[in-house]
């Protein structure tokens, strides 16, 4: 900022610096964001509000807040939904869930790979997947993410992580009476899964 002030860069430079400065806004963005809900929980403890969901809807306006990004990386961003498909959960929890998992999908993601959103009901539950076409995960990475450890990550245009997002997806899924799971091998992409309870009725 000092070299930018001063006039002292070059167009080159000046590119490669503005780079690194989206970068690190976007990380720090998704960083304080993620600790304000963290800290939420942990302080007032965790409050859940369920309401009838419709899932479809609140999947397209979180692919609409990521498509700006998707696009920047060439990334295709999809989604397979029923509308009539709806879960009963808290809204506030279930978007910071799928915010999470889009984003760092995205991350992942090289040129040309896709980001896919399904859901689909099982029994009284419903699951939800979001899959990439990424590099995956390695083998250690995804046991860290197991043991709900926060380790640092990045991803493939040097976008840094910090595992926090996987931890508050798997405490706001099991705070909603669901789970959350991860398959992956790397060099194959990734599917992060989660349930919630079903509506009463479909909308």
């Amino acid at each position: 900022m000092d070299h930018l002030k001063e006039k002292q860069l070059s167009e080159g430079e000046l590119r490669d610096v503005l780079a690194d400065f989206r970068r690190n806004v976007d990380y720090s963005s998704e960083l304080v964001s993620n600790l304000l809900v963290w800290a939420s929980s942990q302080l007032d403890g965790i409050v859940v509000r369920p309401v009838v969901l419709p899932l479809r809807a609140i999947m397209l306006e979180i692919l609409a807040l990521f498509s700006h990004q998707a696009c920047q990386k060439h990334v295709l961003l999809a989604e397979e939904m029923d509308d009539s498909i709806s879960a009963f959960a808290d809204k506030d929890m279930v978007e910071v869930i799928v915010r999470n998992l889009v984003s760092n999908a995205i991350k992942f993601c090289r040129p040309g790979d896709s980001v896919r959103l399904t859901a689909w009901y099982a029994n009284d539950a419903i699951g939800i997947c979001v899959a990439d076409t990424g590099t995956g995960l390695r083998t250690d990475d995804l046991e860290k993410i197991r043991r709900k450890e926060i380790f640092t990550s990045y991803g493939t245009a040097k976008e840094k992580g910090t595992g926090l997002g996987m931890l508050l997806c798997r405490e706001f899924a099991e705070a909603n009476g669901g789970r959350f799971w991860i398959e992956s091998e790397w060099g194959k992409g990734c599917r992060c899964y989660f349930s919630l309870p079903a509506s009463a009725a479909p909308l």
